[in-house]
Formats: C-alpha cells, structure tokens, sequence
C-alpha cells in the first residue's frame, strides 16, 4: 500500500515538474466543452460527498443535481440557443442517472473494503 502511495507521490511530482516547464499556451477547449467539463466534474464530485452520507445509492443522482443546479445554470449562461450544447449536458445527465447507483455502490464498497485493512493493520 505505501509502495501504491509513494509511486503516485512520484507521478505527481513529475507530472508538475513537466507541466511547469512547459509554455503556457491558450487552452484549445471552447467555451461550451470547458462548461461541460466543469458541470462534469461538480457532479462528480457531488455524488462523492454525498456518498459519504446516509443517502441510498439510488438518491445521490438527485443530490448532485441539486448541489450542482447553480454550476449547469453559470454554464449554459450564454449557451441557452445552442441545442447541441443543452442536448449534451441532458444526455450526460441521463447517463449519470443510469449508473450512479452501480458507481456509488461500488465506491461505497472500496471505501469500505479500504477502511477495514487500516482499522486492522
């Protein structure tokens, strides 16, 4: 386990010592994709916290919907015409519906798993 740890130390140090050598450069991401990325990552990290609740696997969809209404609302701000924008942020919504409750049963799971080998060791 610290053999995991300390090589992911080393990747993360090794990513940011190149990232930092390298030039800064305009991001090549369009506005509406930075968005969906954001609206992305705000659910995601949403249904983590939340899954650290007494909430069941089926409702923290809903939970993260909630938390994360303001963010999808800043980021359709001036995308409210684009229908393939507003059609994506849907789909991905629908998709994330659908398999929650298997990702956060899993993640409840591993967590679970994980806390048990520190508790005996």
């Amino acid at each position: 386990m610290m053999w995991r740890i300390a090589c992911g130390l080393a990747l993360i140090a090794t990513m940011a010592g190149s990232a930092a050598a390298q030039p800064l450069t305009p991001s090549p991401l369009t506005p509406d994709q930075k968005g969906y990325i954001v609206y992305d990552r705000c659910m995601m990290h949403a249904a983590i916290v939340a899954s650290h609740t007494d909430a069941s696997d089926d409702e923290i969809f809903a939970l993260a919907k909630s938390r994360c209404a303001s963010t999808r609302a800043a980021v359709i701000l001036g995308q409210e015409n684009n229908r393939g924008y507003l059609a994506a942020l849907d789909a991905a919504d629908a998709d994330k519906s659908a398999h929650f409750p298997a990702w956060i049963k899993g993640v409840r799971e591993r967590r679970s798993t994980a806390q048990a080998g520190i508790a005996v060791k």
